[in-house]
């Protein structure tokens, strides 16, 4: 039986290393998409969207990255692919986090004494 448990912690920590090398990717294309692009993330001239952090472009040419750029509308605003990554890999990890805490089969094993 503690074998059996201990192949079920493994396969949660193989869960969340993989969401965290998801969030690492995330971060590295934001990383990349801001840095090439002077500091500042590159969004669409057609959302008007005012603030000193962000630079708009029109043609995909005036920027680098523009496919990293915040691109996609969606209701909160704008995101990127990184925005979108980063925030999967977060929900991923909640998702693998609460079953792993409360599934009904638990990981770390059963509780010795009274309860």
């Amino acid at each position: 039986m503690e074998k059996i448990d201990n192949v079920k912690l493994n396969i949660v920590l193989i869960k969340i290393i993989f969401c965290l090398l998801l969030l690492m990717a995330g971060m590295t294309m934001q990383y990349m998409v801001m840095t090439n692009n002077g500091g500042k993330m590159p969004f669409y001239a057609e959302y008007d969207y005012e603030d000193n952090k962000y630079i708009s472009f029109n043609d995909k040419q005036e920027v680098k990255y523009p496919y990293l750029s915040d691109i996609i509308k969606l209701p909160p605003g704008l995101w990127s692919l990184g925005d979108i990554t980063m925030f999967s890999a977060t929900l991923l990890m909640i998702y693998v986090s609460f079953v792993a805490l409360f599934s009904k089969n638990k990981i770390y094993g059963k509780v010795k004494g009274r309860i």
